[in-house]
């Protein structure tokens, strides 16, 4: 019975789609007009989730389920449904409830690496869930951004603003909620994803050890605590700390960027400038010897004159 009642959970939104595909642990429900693209989605997905499960090191028998979205305005509708206004602004959703990634009609991604970005990145958010129910949300955003490459690649700018908004964003304030603006939302995934990259290379001994040991529905907080020795304030104080290392050495990097792009520059000026000035030399040097040869050759009529 229980068994039955999470199928009927898991797929009510999904009635009324003729399409309904399953194949390597990934069940997905499309429209009829997509359903060869959702054979692909199958296919790509279970490379990267095999790839990220390399990586890092886990294996867990989890189903994923997937609802493909017929048009923007199914896609909006599903919105409605939850609460979080982030929603609104993406390309898809992972839902804890019912276990479900929600994707946009694929016509809306602009290329398939996009696509398939944005499914891992989904994916890895059930992956945490599967293992920590209670995962914080910077925990959540920064192993999928980080693991599934969804970077905006200027990092280095956000995180500058990052250290000014540590009052606004810090990771006790980034546990539960996102932001309110899209700046900040940017600035967010930017710090979440730097946090597991810092825990993954700086304590990538207690981190493996972390995702190694882990059981599903785990407490993250005692997972955490066990695995790293340090509590949640602890580690927020020492990562803020590398944080500012990080922003001066990003800072510096950049002004010295800068400065052998700009002595390049300068020699070719300097250059452009030597030829000109020689030019210009040159030319006084025709006018002031023509004026010499004017004058000599008025000397000359003057002799013969006399």
């Amino acid at each position: 019975m229980r068994s039955l009642i999470l199928i009927i959970l898991i797929f009510i939104p999904l009635r009324g789609f003729a399409f309904n595909y399953t194949k390597d642990n990934i069940h997905i429900v499309s429209a009829n007009k997509d359903s060869l693209i959702a054979k692909k989605i199958v296919t790509f997905l279970k490379t990267d989730i095999d790839n990220f499960q390399k990586k890092i090191g886990s294996y867990p028998d989890l189903k994923t389920n997937i609802y493909v979205a017929s048009n923007n305005q199914d896609y909006r509708n599903l919105n409605k449904k939850f609460s979080k206004k982030i929603v609104e602004f993406s390309q898809a959703f992972y839902s804890k409830s019912n276990n479900c990634i929600y994707i946009h009609s694929p016509k809306y991604f602009k290329t398939i690496k996009n696509l398939r970005i944005t499914l891992l990145h989904e994916y890895i958010h059930s992956f945490v869930n599967h293992f920590w129910k209670n995962a914080p949300l910077w925990f959540h955003e920064g192993m999928a951004v980080s693991f599934s490459k969804n970077s905006t690649g200027i990092k280095e700018f956000y995180l500058v603003l990052s250290i000014f908004n540590d009052k606004k964003l810090s990771l006790k304030d980034m546990e539960k909620s996102y932001p309110k603006t899209k700046t900040e939302w940017i600035i967010f995934y930017e710090k979440a994803a730097l946090t597991i990259e810092y825990l993954s290379h700086h304590y990538k001994h207690q981190f493996n050890n972390f995702i190694d040991h882990a059981q599903a529905n785990g407490n993250f907080y005692f997972d955490f605590d066990n695995a790293f020795n340090l509590t949640q304030k602890q580690f927020e104080n020492d990562f803020h700390n590398y944080l500012k290392r990080f922003v001066i050495g990003a800072f510096f990097i950049g002004i010295s960027s800068v400065l052998w792009g700009i002595i390049p520059l300068g020699l070719l000026i300097a250059w452009i400038r030597k030829k000109v000035i020689n030019r210009k030399i040159y030319k006084n040097w025709e006018a002031q010897e023509f004026i010499t040869l004017e004058k000599s050759d008025l000397s000359e009529k003057n002799t013969r004159l006399e």
